[in-house]
């Protein structure tokens, strides 16, 4: 009997509100209203967890937050390989029962590039560095929390280039290029709507002079004193908050008087801190030029993609930073617990330029000596010549003729 092929398909960050099949008259949903024509909608299934990891952990799995201990965006590691080792993920059943198993687009694994039963895996990091290949000026803003949360801009890419369209146009690779003797698995995970809210401009003018709801706003407190225990899946529970006032403090006057470059980027490599010394080593005026953005815009992306993906640091190693003339010391350190990646840039530049000076003085010494030992030679061969000796002979001669005249 034929298996049948299976095609999952998941949003970031949406919820039921936002489709104009299920009552929503400001937004245009034309193939979600398509498919929930065609198929069953279930209008009372809820998320176990409303955060990503749990969530995501649960439909790779099976086994709900409580089970599995994953509650928050910290680490599954631990979990997660345990379940791959005795083949019980749902790609790992899936592959081990005949089916060609695929994901593209977000899958928020850790490390990224587990596959956890997947035999081919396709994530947003592949389409930011197809990006960094193309060396253009327009970067598509990297998936993640920390820009445009509130207030939406229009993207710097066009429909055709946005990550929407990537996952979508990979998805539909696999579907052609596919092995045709195996039925498939294909998860396609789309990294919006979740932040940042950047709508290409396609869609930005499609709801031009069109009034829109006020956001949803929830019920919960607004300060994390007041927030309930339970919904921080037990982030503050135990901390003292005064004491964690006085430790950002102290933490943040160690780096922002620190000689040292200091960068904080996320998963998505994209900077979320960057210290004064920083700012004045690659010419910057504010943090704000640069917060949210790619670290391409202001360093080589290339080794934050190497530690990205091997989870080892980088240290003291010496580069040299062209476009702004000077030389640094680099270390890159991924933080698995907190799921960014820090970067110390120790200023060599006074450093190599002392080293270089040395260098020169020391060919340029070597060459005069040479140039001395070359002028001897010649005026020894001269004397060799004119007296029809060799070299040896005349040095030998010279020797006696000083010891006679010593003894004189």
């Amino acid at each position: 009997m034929a298996k049948d092929n299976i095609l999952l398909i998941t949003t970031d960050q949406q919820r039921s509100d936002t489709l104009n099949a299920w009552g929503n008259q400001s937004i245009f949903t034309p193939h979600l209203n398509y498919m929930a024509a065609m198929g069953i909608s279930y209008k009372n299934c809820y998320a176990s967890c409303p955060i990503c990891v749990p969530s995501r952990t649960t439909i790779m799995t099976g086994r709900q937050g409580y089970e599995s201990g994953v509650i928050s965006n910290e680490t599954h590691e631990t979990f997660m390989r345990a379940c791959t080792e005795e083949r019980s993920t749902l790609p790992a059943v899936l592959t081990d029962a005949g089916y060609q198993t695929c994901a593209k687009g977000k899958m928020h694994f850790e490390p990224a590039r587990a596959h956890y039963g997947f035999e081919h895996m396709k994530l947003p990091l592949d389409y930011m560095r197809e990006y960094d290949k193309k060396q253009v000026l327009a970067h598509p803003k990297a998936h993640g929390v920390g820009e445009c949360e509130v207030e939406p801009v229009i993207s710097t890419v066009e429909v055709k280039d946005s990550i929407t369209s990537w996952i979508a146009e990979e998805a539909i690779d696999f579907l052609e290029t596919r092995d045709t003797t195996r039925p498939f698995f294909l998860w396609t995970s789309f990294t919006k709507p979740h932040p940042p809210f950047d709508p290409c401009r396609d869609f930005w003018e499609l709801y031009d002079n069109i009034p829109m709801p006020d956001a949803v706003t929830g019920d919960w407190s607004r300060t994390v004193e007041e927030t309930p225990q339970g919904f921080l899946a037990g982030a503050y529970e135990n901390t003292n908050l005064y004491l964690l006032g006085k430790a950002q403090s102290f933490s943040d006057t160690i780096i922002n008087n620190t000689p040292n470059g200091i960068l904080v980027l996320n998963e998505s490599l994209e900077i979320q801190q960057i210290n004064r010394a920083a700012l004045q080593m690659m010419n910057l005026s504010s943090p704000s030029d640069v917060t949210g953005e790619p670290v391409v815009r202001v360093l080589d992306p290339g080794d934050f993609f190497t530690v990205l993906e091997s989870g080892q640091s980088i240290e003291k190693k010496r580069i040299y930073l062209s476009e702004y003339d000077r030389y640094a010391e680099e270390t890159i350190i991924p933080d698995h617990e907190f799921h960014q990646i820090i970067c110390i840039l120790r200023d060599v530049t006074e450093e190599e330029r002392v080293r270089r000076q040395k260098e020169e003085l020391s060919r340029q010494t070597a060459e005069i000596a040479d140039g001395v030992v070359a002028k001897q030679m010649r005026i020894v061969q001269e004397i060799a010549s004119l007296l029809g000796e060799t070299a040896a002979e005349t040095k030998i001669a010279l020797y006696k003729l000083k010891g006679s005249v010593s003894d004189e």
